[in-house]
């Protein structure tokens, strides 16, 4: 019999761990996302940092359009990339 319940959680757990890698300042990076040339930094609320790119997030997502057009505080920074920090965790963003 299938466990979807043990399914989902393992691969939860496989995910949150399998895509980070470390820079050289101690941060976690999401291998998936973290691409050079990109222009905006996503740090989730587990310390996970997500490189993306400001044009795409604003095209696909009206929440971000109408954040990135707002005047924004001053702002932690990686390497002078703005980021925001987000409630959620890595594994839930890098299943977006």
């Amino acid at each position: 019999m299938f466990d979807e319940s043990a399914s989902s959680a393992s691969i939860v757990t496989t995910l949150s761990h399998r895509h980070h890698t470390m820079s050289d300042d101690g941060q976690t990076i999401s291998s998936i996302f973290n691409e050079e040339d990109t222009d905006l930094c996503l740090r989730s609320a587990d310390s996970v940092v997500f490189r993306v790119h400001r044009l795409i997030l604003t095209s696909a997502s009206d929440v971000f359009k109408t954040m990135l057009s707002m005047p924004q505080p001053s702002q932690h920074t990686l390497k002078s990339i703005p980021t925001i920090d987000l409630t959620e965790s890595g594994t839930v963003l890098e299943l977006l």
